[in-house]
């Protein structure tokens, strides 16, 4: 009997891009061929600082460090602040992370691989970064990049597959987004590879809360009802925020208020204090729309803001 299929997937700077499918459970098997999938869509990435808080909380002026007729995207602030990770990417089919220098504003690969890496996301215990590898036979899966010269990668995550997003809400823990029909979102120890499926319709925003053993998702309840939701390292979940319409793309302040792009602006909203989500930034007067993703710096001093170029 025909297994059923599964689709393998590559991450787009708006959402997913389908490129080939791999028969469920079939470990080690090379994909059929696929056409080339369509280059995504150019971004840029865009630096600010941060200034005052709760109500007084604004954005600066912005900088584009990437500043690159390509794919800039999905960028994360190193522990310290004075850098940030993204993924960068001139051709549909090749990926590499780079790091940005905030001091010398200088940019570069982290670490040139064969393969194409996405995600790129510090490793709590400070040893290079997890990333998405989309590898040679195109198997997507989750490794700790080790940027050292001629260090070995490691597997994370071998049998769960693909996985698209993740955080880890603890060192021996991640939370992933595991690509398919409806997307899920699955808890899963390290040291064990047991998963637990925690919920279904999930978004690409996922992110460790500040302080806490948790990381939050976005839950696509309903076509009108996206929750912000947390889910903790025992796999139990509560509903943190509710998103506004149609927005996925949010981040964490160390204080625990939220940020999320909304268009050509970002909205801020602390749970348990605001009523609602209030605008702190419009860039439209500055040229820039279709924000996407947010990151910020840990001690909530700097914002990384993706856009389409101006």
């Amino acid at each position: 009997m025909a297994r059923a299929r599964l689709p393998l997937l590559i991450i787009g700077s708006i959402g997913i891009i389908s490129l080939t499918t791999v028969p469920a459970g079939a470990q080690g098997m090379s994909p059929t061929p696929a056409p080339p999938a369509p280059p995504p869509a150019e971004t840029e990435i865009y630096l600010a600082p941060l200034t005052g808080a709760g109500t007084t909380l604004g954005i600066g002026e912005l900088k584009n460090i990437s500043n690159h007729p390509g794919y800039d995207n999905q960028p994360k602030f190193d522990v310290d602040g004075r850098s940030l990770v993204f993924t960068r990417g001139d051709a549909p089919a090749r990926t590499d992370i780079f790091r940005y220098e905030i001091a010398t504003a200088k940019v570069g690969p982290v670490k040139e691989t064969e393969e194409s890496e996405y995600s790129a996301t510090p490793m709590p215990d400070g040893r290079g970064y997890g990333v998405v590898r989309v590898e040679t036979d195109g198997v997507q899966r989750l490794w700790r990049l080790n940027p050292g010269k001629g260090e070995a990668d490691d597997l994370l995550v071998p049998t769960i597959r693909p996985i698209g997003y993740f955080a880890f809400p603890e060192p021996r823990a991640v939370v992933a987004f595991v690509l398919g029909t409806p997307a899920t979102l699955q808890l899963i120890d390290l040291l064990t590879q047991e998963s637990r499926l925690i919920v279904s319709n999930v978004g690409r925003s996922i992110h460790k809360i500040p302080g806490r053993a948790a990381a939050s998702f976005l839950h696509k309840v309903g076509a009108n009802e996206w929750t912000i939701k947390e889910v903790d390292a025992k796999g139990q979940v509560k509903d943190i925020a509710r998103a506004p319409s149609g927005r996925e793309d949010y981040a964490w302040l160390p204080d625990g208020t939220l940020l999320i792009s909304a268009g050509s602006k970002v909205l801020a909203m602390k749970p348990g204090v605001d009523a609602d989500w209030r605008e702190i930034a419009d860039f439209s007067g500055r040229g820039l729309k279709d924000l996407t993703r947010l990151a910020i710096s840990a001690k909530g001093d700097r914002i990384a803001i993706v856009a389409s170029p101006q």
